[in-house]
């Protein structure tokens, strides 16, 4: 995929509602397109769950789901479904033998780079302090599992 040729969009912490729609809305179509998987952007939590393996091609090759938690932020919204589409990322090279499947807490870091990757792609700005912070949150999360 290239870069997104859309206008930069700006994603922080007090990003206006008419920024968040675009972002979200071009977000959205972009992981949907890029990885095969279906984004819904109403849910409880923030995940990507990934189709069986021995699933994907009798589902015609749709790779997985992507769930947002709708009681967060706007901005935390789009972090979350890029470090979610991160996932989807990785998962899609896993299935395709170009990469090997990872340790959990590899796998949530990976994550995060990759959605950070996908920002650029999709031609996305990110404050670099809202960014950190929310990831290094979730990281520190992960490993108190």
């Amino acid at each position: 995929m290239t870069k997104h040729s859309s206008e930069a969009l700006r994603i922080c912490r007090n990003i206006s509602n008419q920024t968040y729609q675009k972002a979200i809305q071009r977000l959205t179509e972009w992981t949907e397109s890029a990885y095969s998987v279906n984004v819904y952007l109403e849910e409880e939590g923030n995940y990507f769950i990934p189709t069986p393996i021995d699933e994907i091609e009798e589902l015609d090759y749709n790779f997985g789901d992507i769930e947002i938690g709708e009681d967060q932020p706007n901005y935390i919204k789009i972090f979350s479904l890029l470090h979610e589409a991160g996932h989807a990322m990785s998962y899609v090279k896993f299935v395709m033998g170009e990469e090997e499947e990872l340790g959990t807490i590899d796998k949530e870091v990976a994550a995060w780079k990759l959605g950070e990757e996908i920002a650029k792609k999709v031609n996305f700005i990110l404050d670099k302090d809202d960014w950190t912070g929310y990831k290094d949150l979730c990281i520190k999360l992960y490993m108190e599992e």
